[in-house]
């Protein structure tokens, strides 16, 4: 079994979502923030329904829709 290292699954975690956040904010400069945010969410969920099994992706999925998540509190972008 293959040991996970945590601390660099950390690391990877936080440089890919700058990566992407990033990206994100440079889209939303020509495009508008919903567009770019309903386009995050189509590839997430069409990747997520790739890898998991169709019980967990439901689950997933309600666990989602159920959770409260409060706004983003950066710089307003419209």
């Amino acid at each position: 079994m293959k040991k996970v290292d945590i601390a660099q699954e950390d690391k990877d975690l936080e440089e890919i979502f700058n990566r992407l956040f990033e990206m994100a904010m440079r889209c939303c400069e020509k495009y508008p923030s919903q567009m770019v945010a309903g386009t995050y969410m189509a590839i997430a969920i069409r990747m997520y329904k790739t890898v998991l099994a169709p019980k967990e992706f439901k689950l997933m999925m309600e666990t989602i829709s159920e959770t409260d998540v409060p706004p983003y509190k950066g710089p307003s972008l419209h």
